[in-house]
């Protein structure tokens, strides 16, 4: 990660930067097209590093998920039915 903060004041020495001077090019931000194109290229590089699931691994997931779906909506409709049931009969 680059820090681009500017150097701190020697002593309260003032160093005003002089344009065309390392002190000055070091203080510049790139541009933000070059700042884009760092950002994009640093994503390549990650994206490499990713293990990608097999489509046997995400069959089974997606089954698995799927199934759990069911499960938990049938739960929250039996738990619904029987405050439903209740209900019906404390109110009459």
């Amino acid at each position: 990660m680059v820090n681009w903060r500017s150097p701190k004041p020697l002593l309260g020495v003032r160093i005003t930067p002089v344009p065309h001077t390392k002190v000055y090019m070091d203080n510049l931000k790139p541009s933000i097209f070059n700042r884009i194109k760092t950002f994009l290229g640093e994503v390549r590089i990650e994206a490499k590093k990713v293990t990608w699931s097999t489509r046997k691994e995400l069959i089974a997931s997606t089954v698995v998920i799927a199934a759990m779906v069911f499960v938990v909506a049938g739960f929250i409709w039996l738990i619904d039915f029987l405050l439903s049931l209740l209900m019906k009969l404390i109110l009459g």
